[in-house]
């Protein structure tokens, strides 16, 4: 342990870098993503990956979304999909948290996160039923179905009018809250 109580590996001090990952993600994605490459690159190395590191890769998937959903930074997102079809679970969890808070507000998520669920689904299940892995494993059953294909136009002399819409009889919702029955019988007095 190294005075400020943060393990240091090799001389790497985790801590050290977690700092200056915070102050690079106050000024720019372009200060943060050197030190995303190289955090990403010691995680991809790393048997066992600290837990300083896991907190790190998060915090800049939650402050940073723009490395991770951006063309220009593609290479991270392909990155981290790797992670998922390795053995290591904690890369599996790691890589599951960091890409869903990096693309949580997005409307559309790219097909290759898509494509990591069926394999691992049908295959070993190493990450999928990981109650820390769902928020990113529910992404395939909330997926809505692709809008069905409008039918080809009919020729207008041989189409029948559309169909009339026919009211429909009011449903009886039942009340939230039935009445009680009285337990009690009345008193009766003399």
């Amino acid at each position: 342990m190294s005075r400020s109580g943060s393990s240091t590996r090799g001389g790497y001090d985790a801590a050290d870098f977690a700092r200056q990952v915070e102050t690079a993600v106050a000024l720019s994605a372009q200060q943060t993503f050197p030190l995303l490459q190289m955090l990403l690159t010691r995680l991809s190395r790393d048997s066992d990956p600290s837990i300083a590191d896991c907190v790190t890769l998060v915090y800049i998937a939650k402050c940073q979304s723009s490395l991770f959903l951006r063309r220009e930074y593609g290479t991270v997102v392909q990155q981290v999909l790797n992670w998922l079809t390795g053995r290591n679970q904690r890369l599996h969890l790691l890589a599951c948290q960091a890409l869903h808070h990096a693309w949580l507000m997005e409307p559309e998520w790219p097909v290759a996160f898509l494509q990591v669920y069926p394999a691992d689904a049908t295959g070993e299940r190493l990450w999928v039923d990981l109650p820390r892995a769902a928020p990113f494993a529910r992404l395939p059953a909330s997926v809505p179905p692709p809008p069905p294909h409008p039918p080809p136009h009919p020729d207008p002399a041989t189409a029948s009018p559309p169909p009339v819409p026919t009211a429909t009889p009011p449903r009886f919702v039942p009340p939230l809250h039935q009445p009680r029955a009285r337990l009690a019988q009345p008193r009766h007095t003399l």
